[in-house]
């Protein structure tokens, strides 16, 4: 996402937690099977956590979808792995 875009964060969560985004200092409380909504503006650059102050953790994706939705992020760490490797040995 670029910088200035706004972010919006849809969350459900199965028990009464916070969710917080790291570097915004965003907080969230959580609901248990309630859905929740946090917007903010993308002002800053890098890569942020986002966790859940009960659970320590967020997932992402269903259980049916982790490994799928992890899957393209997998080929990209490989694939610039192995075109770090070329580089060190041309």
């Amino acid at each position: 996402m670029k910088k200035g875009e706004r972010l919006t964060l849809h969350v459900t969560s199965d028990r009464d937690d916070t969710l917080h985004v790291h570097g915004y200092d965003r907080e969230l409380p959580l609901s248990a099977g309630t859905s929740a909504t946090l917007t903010l503006t993308a002002d800053r650059t890098g890569l942020f956590e986002v966790e859940t102050h009960g659970s320590g953790l967020v997932r992402p994706f269903p259980p049916a979808r982790a490994v799928a939705g992890q899957l393209p992020l997998f080929l990209l760490m490989i694939a610039y792995t192995l075109g770090g490797i070329g580089l060190l040995v041309a």
